[in-house]
């Protein structure tokens, strides 16, 4: 069995040996799920908690966020611009399993991170079903609280997300030079934990398969 410090060596090399638009696609992968992490963390959990009048502790807590990261990664919008394709040369929606899988791998329960996501693409259902599944957790029924969560306060932060903040993410790679971009995703590589690196580690040997029956094929 590898080290750890093995393994994290043989994923950068690994990381090193990909195209650029693959580089910058996991780059944008490891900061946005790091980025709505910070979001659900300083914005949406204060007010679940304010509302439920029921804080969220241990393991609920970081069940929560899983869930709320989870599901709003699964419905954010990517514009669909020709710069933004040309900076990742991959789908949108591949970019959106992989962070997915990134959150989940160090989420309550890591077995998620190879499960297809329950979350709705449409941003409005997935919020619902996210706040379902709080609710849930938090083992709250009220109809009250049910209606405040999908008031204006839950939900003018849950959109701004989506229209705002992600769209300002991928407007900043776009500034960036390559070269910053690697120096970036390798030091946030440095940091993830094994599970996420294993994660890492498996969707690239995926996407390096890809390449090399394409390249065999011509």
């Amino acid at each position: 069995m590898e080290s750890p410090a093995n393994t994290s060596s043989s994923l950068e090399a690994a990381y090193k040996n990909l195209v650029a638009a693959d580089q910058s696609g996991i780059f944008f992968c490891l900061s946005l799920a790091a980025f709505t992490e910070h979001c659900v963390e300083s914005d949406l959990l204060p007010i679940i908690e304010d509302i439920t009048e029921a804080p969220c502790v241990d393991a609920d807590r970081k069940k929560i966020a899983s869930e709320l990261t989870t599901a709003m990664v699964a419905s954010c919008h990517f514009h669909n611009d020709k710069p933004a394709a040309e900076l990742f040369g991959r789908d949108p929606d591949m970019l959106r399993g992989i962070t997915v899988m990134l959150i989940l791998a160090d989420s309550d329960n890591p077995d998620k991170a190879r499960q297809k996501t329950p979350y709705s693409r449409n941003r409005d259902e997935a919020k619902e079903q996210a706040i379902a599944e709080v609710l849930r957790t938090l083992n709250v029924s009220n109809k009250k609280t049910t209606a405040r969560l999908n008031g204006s306060e839950f939900s003018s932060k849950w959109n701004e997300f989506s229209e705002i903040l992600v769209p300002g993410a991928l407007a900043g790679m776009k500034g960036m030079a390559h070269l910053d971009i690697v120096a970036a995703a390798l030091r946030r590589i440095g940091f993830l934990s094994p599970t996420s690196k294993a994660v890492l580690q498996e969707y690239i040997k995926i996407i390096t398969a890809g390449i090399s029956k394409g390249q065999a094929a011509t």
